[in-house]
């Protein structure tokens, strides 16, 4: 037999493999595709829209003001079904599990989606597997310190193409340390990261002495606004909790947008339904919005003077003043 021969018999031996292979189902995965059939029954769309039907229905349980209401119908019959809550506790159960042992946990969203082959893979998206995300993270958090005296946390991450967030959700799981910030192009994938990090927020959360410290880099204004766009600041005992505070996201392009620059994460911060950042968005190398770059007949992209800039939320790691 010719190597050539050889070749295919193992592209074909591998392909039968790859068929044959069928990855092992968590149980919130069982309970969230079983929700996912019950509103593809009840309104007859296409399993990639009942899909963000999901998504939106989480979010409205959750007490998110989503300022959208397309999944209003199909409450009906399905307000009241225990499978929601049943979620909800098994994936916290799994999650607990995990944060004990060090393990990987499951992301039964990004799974679902994956199942019904919904994901956009002619623009490249992939959904690196938990395992695999579990382990990166590890080896690049391992000296990750722990929260500031203040609840503040002491290190930055950043996810430029975060998907439904699974590194966010994992470094933020296993490390109490880092605050992540994601940037996605893909709206629908970005808010199911939102969701995902405020599913979890036993852990994602942040807890603070004083409010005013955990949104320090943001004025008034803009620490009101992100407020009210999803996070909720109910005292806990005595500190602030600012629920899946660890986190803050950009849903634009993390090529273009300028993730120095402070106004453009108080514009988009954890709004469901952002503003186009083509238009409101800072891009680097230029002082304007993207398409008022396009307007100005695509100039060159180059260094700026930053000190006329507001860039004190940089990405870089900086000592922070003490309360």
């Amino acid at each position: 037999m010719g190597r050539r021969s050889r070749l295919k018999r193992l592209r074909r031996e591998q392909r039968a493999l790859e068929r044959s292979y069928v990855p092992m189902q968590s149980e919130p995965f069982r309970i969230l595709r079983s929700l996912h059939a019950s509103i593809q029954g009840k309104c007859g769309e296409s399993s990639r829209r009942c899909w963000e039907l999901l998504l939106e229905m989480f979010a409205h349980a959750t007490g998110w003001q989503t300022d959208t209401s397309e999944s209003v119908h199909l409450w009906d019959g399905l307000d009241g079904d225990s499978r929601w809550v049943e979620f909800i506790e098994s994936w916290t159960d799994e999650v607990d599990y995990a944060k004990a042992n060090g393990l990987p946990f499951s992301e039964p969203f990004g799974e679902l989606l994956e199942s019904f082959q919904g994901t956009n893979e002619h623009l490249g998206q992939f959904f690196t597997p938990m395992p695999v995300v579990h382990a990166m993270t590890e080896m690049m958090l391992h000296d990750c310190p722990p929260p500031e005296p203040g609840g503040w946390p002491s290190m930055r991450g950043l996810d430029p193409c975060c998907g439904t967030g699974r590194f966010l959700i994992s470094a933020l799981v296993h490390h109490d340390g880092i605050f992540m910030h994601g940037v996605e192009l893909d709206l629908w994938l970005m808010r199911c990261a939102m969701l995902n990090v405020r599913l979890l927020a036993k852990w994602t959360s942040l807890r603070m002495r004083d409010p005013g410290e955990g949104l320090k880099p943001f004025g008034g204004r803009e620490r009101s606004k992100l407020q009210s766009q999803g996070l909720s600041t109910p005292e806990v005992g005595g500190d602030i909790l600012v629920m899946g505070g660890r986190s803050i996201f950009i849903n634009g392009d993390s090529l273009m947008v300028d993730l120095d620059y402070t106004p453009n994460w108080t514009v988009a911060g954890w709004a469901w339904k952002p503003y186009p950042w083509q238009d409101n968005l800072k891009i680097n190398g230029f002082y304007g919005s993207y398409n008022q770059w396009i307007d100005a007949g695509r100039p060159a992209l180059g260094a700026e003077d930053k000190s006329e800039l507001e860039y004190d939320y940089s990405m870089a790691d900086r000592p922070r003043p003490s309360p």
